[in-house]
């Protein structure tokens, strides 16, 4: 069965492996769930961020779901520049 199939609570190493890297590239500790850390995207922002400074020019703090997502889409634009296909990007 490939990762896709399980979903996220079905890779529990696998999470628990991204949460420690991202931990360590942050220099910070890992807050709530997966799914709450990540939501807001500015996670992923800052991330990319400390692995290219500058990669991500302006990451939004709103609380507003729109603004969120054009974190995401940062975030996804970025990686994809550094080759990561669109179909390795979401479910």
């Amino acid at each position: 069965m490939s990762h896709r199939n399980l979903g996220i609570r079905g890779m529990t190493r696998e999470v628990s492996e991204v949460q420690e890297w991202v931990s360590t590239v942050m220099e910070t500790p890992w807050e709530g769930t997966f799914e709450e850390y990540l939501k807001d995207g500015q996670v992923l922002c800052n991330l990319l961020n400390k692995i290219q400074p500058g990669a991500v020019k302006k990451i939004s703090t709103s609380k507003m779901a729109l603004m969120q997502m054009e974190n995401h889409s940062k975030f996804v634009k970025k990686i994809q520049e550094w080759g990561v296909p669109l179909s390795d990007c979401y479910d």
